[in-house]
């Protein structure tokens, strides 16, 4: 194999490897473009290694809103001003509950057709995730931040429900650490691993190459994910 293909491939992977998901869920509703800010650094993984930094959301998060109310973190390094951070919604869907006849009636029942949804489109946010960044560390459990456009925020909502309700599971959603480096070079001993999902955070591995990658050793999210 020539050196020329050597750099093809790793490259290639990268790409598919910025964002590895270990959870069932739906597609991603929206991505924004990531930023790219120009590392100096190489970074070179020779054993097993956690990257991120996870941080459960604390408080749900309306779109447009420039901080975000986080809880204990897990992981790499806290949060620092000019982080790329990755906000993604873990869980959350609401079903409609109504029959087909009677406005509000449990769902299921009524002698006409059934036209109710077991999930509803605009409630259904598992999967959304959206890149933004830090402009100062944690603070009073909260991280300031600012989305694609200067003095924007986020541009989707995000939401925290601890509990169930009649017509709502659970919803979570965290708040990521993203590394981003110039070359990032995993040898045969390394493997780039997650915190494992809690319940409340974990189970992503995701990076930024603005360069190099080459991998040698494994990325691995293989039972770290949503569900194991």
């Amino acid at each position: 194999m020539t050196e020329s293909r050597k750099q093809r491939r790793p490259i290639r992977r990268a790409t598919s490897l910025l964002l590895l998901l270990a959870w069932f869920g739906a597609a991603p509703s929206a991505l924004a473009v990531p930023f790219c800010p120009a590392s100096p650094d190489t970074l070179t993984v020779t054993t097993q290694q956690v990257l991120n930094t996870y941080y459960p959301g604390a408080a749900s998060a309306a779109a447009g809103a420039t901080s975000i109310s986080v809880g204990t973190p897990r992981g790499g390094q806290a949060i620092a001003a000019g982080d790329t951070l990755l906000v993604m919604q873990m869980q959350g869907a609401e079903i409609d509950t109504g029959d087909a006849e009677t406005a509000g009636g449990p769902y299921g029942d009524g002698p006409g057709s059934n036209d109710r949804s077991g999930n509803l489109a605009t409630n259904f946010d598992a999967g959304r995730y959206e890149f933004v960044t830090a402009t100062g560390p944690v603070s009073g459990g909260s991280v300031p931040i600012e989305g694609e456009l200067p003095g924007s925020g986020l541009q989707f909502s995000y939401t925290d429900r601890p509990a169930p309700t009649a017509s709502a599971g659970v919803a979570t959603f965290q708040v990521i650490r993203v590394p981003v480096v110039l070359d990032l070079d995993i040898t045969a001993s390394g493997e780039i691993i997650p915190e494992s999902w809690d319940g409340s955070s974990g189970g992503v591995v995701a990076f930024d190459v603005a360069d190099q990658f080459t991998n040698n050793g494994v990325v691995n999210v293989s039972g770290y994910g949503f569900r194991g």
